[in-house]
């Protein structure tokens, strides 16, 4: 997810991307990139995201993620000032979860 995103912020020249070993750098070995990924950097009001977008000197954070309620995939994308810690979400549903469908919202998001 996060080299699809990359592409796809770089190509749009909006916004500059840490390239992923300095996120890696300042993560270290806690593993918040495997299970529950958006569950463990929203705990305590995205207090982790914060953190990491302070030490790489981000302005914001962005977190995104397709995810699956029973029936219903979900295409979320969070966008956290790293400063002041307003957010701004949306959540969008996709119909029959396709790799196609997911493509239209995500750049509309």
């Amino acid at each position: 997810m996060f080299r699809l995103a990359q592409g796809f912020l770089q190509r749009t020249g909006i916004y500059e991307v840490v390239p992923w070993k300095d996120i890696k750098s300042v993560m270290g070995e806690q593993g918040y990139f495997e299970e529950d990924r958006v569950a463990r950097w929203a705990r305590k009001d995205w207090q982790l995201a914060r953190r990491v977008g302070k030490e790489l000197h981000a302005e914001y954070a962005m977190v995104m993620e397709r995810a699956r309620l029973k029936r219903d995939f979900l295409w979320e994308m969070i966008l956290i000032n790293v400063e002041t810690g307003k957010k701004f979400e949306i959540s969008v549903p996709v119909p029959a979860g396709s790799a196609e469908n997911y493509k239209e919202i995500v750049v509309a998001s």
